[in-house]
C-alpha cells in the first residue's frame, strides 16, 4: 500500500476518498431520511394522543421496518454509485468496497441495536455488498454521461 492508494493488478488504483464519500453518502442519507420519517411518525402519533409506548411499538412493526431497510439499502446503492463516479475507474470495485465497509460497520454496531429485530440486521448486512456493487455497476455504465 502506497499512501492512500492500493495498487490493483490491472494498474488501476482504489480511491479511498471515493470510498469514504460513498460510505458517508450511505450513512448520512440513511440517517437523515430515517430521522425525518421518525419525526413525522412521532408528530402524527402525538397529534392522535398516542402514548410513547404505542409509538415505540409502531416503529418496531414490519410495516415500518421493511420500508426503512429498503431505504437504507437504497442509500447503500447510492453510496456505491457516488464512490464509482468519484473514482472514475474500477467503479464496481469501489461500490463493492462501500458495501463492505457498511457490513463491517453494521457488525461493529450490532450490539447497539438491541431494539431492532435480528431479521432487519441480517437483511441489511446481506444486502449491503450486492447493493453497493449495483451502485458501482450503474456508475460504470453511466461513465461519461452528465448527471444533470
Amino acid at each position: 500500500m502506497t499512501g492512500a492508494r492500493l495498487a490493483m493488478a490491472d494498474g488501476g488504483r482504489i480511491s479511498f476518498r471515493a470510498v469514504i464519500l460513498g460510505v458517508l453518502t450511505d450513512i448520512v442519507g440513511s440517517l437523515a431520511v430515517m430521522t425525518a420519517v421518525g419525526v413525522i411518525v412521532g408528530i402524527a402519533a402525538a397529534a392522535q394522543g398516542a402514548p410513547q409506548a404505542e409509538l415505540d411499538l409502531q416503529l418496531q412493526r414490519p410495516g415500518f421496518l421493511m420500508p426503512s431497510v429498503l431505504l437504507g439499502l437504497g442509500f447503500t446503492a447510492l453510496g456505491g454509485f457516488v464512490a464509482g463516479r468519484v473514482s472514475g475507474r474500477l467503479e464496481t470495485i469501489h461500490g463493492c468496497l462501500v458495501g463492505s465497509v457498511c457490513v463491517v460497520l453494521g457488525i461493529l454496531l450490532w450490539p447497539l441495536s438491541a431494539s431492532v429485530p435480528a431479521w432487519y440486521t441480517v437483511v441489511s448486512l446481506l444486502g449491503s455488498v450486492p447493493l453497493g456493487l449495483l451502485g458501482g455497476y450503474l456508475a460504470e455504465n453511466t461513465r461519461g454521461v452528465p448527471l444533470l
